[in-house]
Formats: structure tokens, C-alpha cells, sequence
């Protein structure tokens, strides 16, 4: 399961430490099996694990030091449903990731995105996998509420039209922020590399433009998001 291999062949994937652990249990995703160190229950119970007590195993700290993918191996460590997918409310603003590569990037976008309220995530089959365990870490158990959904480009095109959202596309070529952004919002954020693809830039009902005061070539994925997703609420 720390191989993008292991966890489709098992449909499970690792989520390790005590709040990445606890968010998962509160988020109602299912969970399998668990592990805990008796170094663990010296400052916590398994009562506290929601009840899903029954499903942890206490092990040694050295054993736990050979499971763990970490370097400094927790105390905890869940083992979840791969296949599960949470439900969340499609009347939000979309947010639509095309080819997002970096783990950190993927997990700090879905972080900031159920900050600001874009509950519906659509990813195209060229971004990193959500369930990536730096994805996992970096997500801060966003993740287990707002798990992206992955589809290709032109069904996400269809989908979008169908429920009459608007496509809002950020680019070098863009007219600035909006004055006032589309009531049905779906924004593509593009990958690191090679930004938003021309797929998306050919079917934009909005081109926009993040401003620029100094002599950097490009913001971070991430970043961008947020100043967009910022913008969009305030």
C-alpha cells in the first residue's frame, strides 16, 4: 500500500498518524483495520477511535517502525477503503485539476479548496493519484471529505454543460480577474509544468488573468488556486 501498484491491486490505502487517523474515522469513510503502538495508549484510549476500536491491533513500536512509510513512524496507522467515494453537494463551485503532477500541490489545493467551498473536485486521468500518501499528508484530511473525482476531459466538458456551469479558465492571455465571476463557477487549475491545457483553453466561456507586479514567470499551482478560489468568494 505504499505503491501506487499495491493499493490498486488491494483497493486500500495507508492514512498514518493520530489526527490524519482521527479525521478519517470522524469522516464516516470506511475503514478496514487499524494499528496502534502501546507507546500510543499511554496517552490515548482506544475508545477515542469513534468506535471502530475493534478494528485496531496493538503492535510493538518496533513493529510499527517496519509498516510505517513515514521516517519517524507514528503511533497509529488506519488502513481505508480505496474505493470509497464521499458524497458532497454538486451546487458548489466546481473545481476542475488538469494534470496536476506534484503530491504537495494536489493535497494543499484540496486543503484549500474545501476552505473556500469548492466541495465538487473533478481531476482528468493525468493527475497524480488522491490517494498518494503525500497527497493523504498534505491534504490534512480534506481528502476524506472532498476525494476527487476522476474523469476524462470531455465527459468533465459534458457534465459542466449539462448542469449549465460556466468554464473559467486562467491564462497569460486572460482580461484580468472578473468584475463579477459566473453564479455556476467550474474553474480548471492546470498542471506545474505546462499550466492549463489547450483542451480547456478552446472550450473557456472566460479566460482570466491573475495580475503580475514583479518578474516571476509563473505562481505555484497551489497558490494560484488560492488567489483565485480568494477572489471568487470575496
Amino acid at each position: 500500500m505504499h505503491r501506487k501498484d499495491g493499493r490498486l491491486l488491494e483497493g486500500l490505502f495507508l492514512v498514518e498518524g493520530t489526527k490524519l487517523v482521527l479525521e478519517l474515522l470522524q469522516s464516516g469513510w470506511p475503514v478496514l483495520q487499524g494499528l496502534v503502538t502501546e507507546l500510543w495508549l499511554e496517552t490515548n484510549s482506544l475508545q477515542s477511535l469513534n468506535g471502530y476500536s475493534s478494528h485496531f491491533q496493538v503492535i510493538t513500536k518496533d513493529q510499527m517502525e517496519r509498516v510505517s512509510g513515514f521516517t519517524t513512524a507514528p503511533g497509529i496507522i488506519a488502513v481505508g477503503d480505496a474505493h470509497f467515494m464521499p458524497v458532497v453537494p454538486e451546487d458548489s463551485p466546481w473545481l476542475i485539476l488538469d494534470g496536476i503532477q506534484d503530491p504537495g500541490n494536489l493535497g494543499t489545493i484540496l486543503r484549500t479548496a474545501e476552505w473556500f467551498g469548492f466541495n465538487l473536485i473533478l481531476a482528468t486521468p493525468s493527475t497524480v493519484e488522491a490517494l498518494n500518501p503525500k497527497v493523504v499528508s498534505a491534504a490534512m484530511g480534506s481528502l476524506f471529505r472532498i476525494r476527487p473525482k476522476v474523469l476524462d476531459q470531455q465527459t468533465i466538458f459534458e457534465m459542466l454543460k449539462k448542469n449549465q456551469y460556466e468554464l473559467v479558465v486562467s491564462s497569460l492571455d486572460g482580461d484580468g480577474m472578473p468584475k463579477v465571476w459566473p453564479v455556476k463557477t467550474a474553474l480548471v487549475i492546470g498542471s506545474e509544468s505546462h499550466g492549463v491545457s489547450d483542451f480547456w483553453l478552446n472550450k473557456a466561456d472566460l479566460l482570466i488573468k491573475i495580475p503580475s507586479f514583479g518578474k516571476a514567470e509563473s505562481l505555484n499551482a497551489a497558490i494560484a488556486f488560492g488567489i483565485l478560489a480568494a477572489d471568487y468568494r470575496l
